[in-house]
């Protein structure tokens, strides 16, 4: 029997949301989605924002709608999607606003204690 495409989306949220938790983030989820950020999560000192795409995609407006309000709060902004192969979790970090035809402004991050850094006015954590 087929999954829907919701199911498989809120599979992928509950994935990001216990890789999360594992690396000893406090996470929230965020069901219903009627905001546009899909996991909350917290660690001391550090707001992460994740917008969850199982195919990275983001438009222009949903993207920068997701990267002003993460910026309005001093949060992270994170796309988590799938790995080339289909089976793990990406994380990128949002650093600017899109530009349609555009390369999209973001970097690979890695949910560690990794030293503090700022980008763009948000200070936290990554890689």
């Amino acid at each position: 029997m087929a999954r829907s495409r919701y199911a498989r989306a809120r599979d992928f949220e509950y994935a990001v949301r216990d890789d999360m938790r594992k690396r000893n983030y406090l996470v929230v989820r965020s069901a219903g989605s009627k905001t546009p950020v899909d996991i909350y999560a917290f660690d001391i000192g550090t707001k992460v924002f994740i917008q969850c795409k199982t195919n990275g995609v983001l438009k222009p407006d949903e993207w920068n709608e997701f990267y002003r309000y993460c910026k309005s709060v001093e949060a992270l902004p994170i796309l988590a999607k799938r790995n080339a192969r289909g089976r793990g979790i990406v994380y990128k970090l949002l650093t600017g606003q899109k530009v349609p035809y555009k390369r999209a402004p973001m970097v690979d991050w890695i949910p560690t204690d990794g030293e503090r850094h700022e980008i763009q006015g948000i200070e936290g954590r990554g890689d």
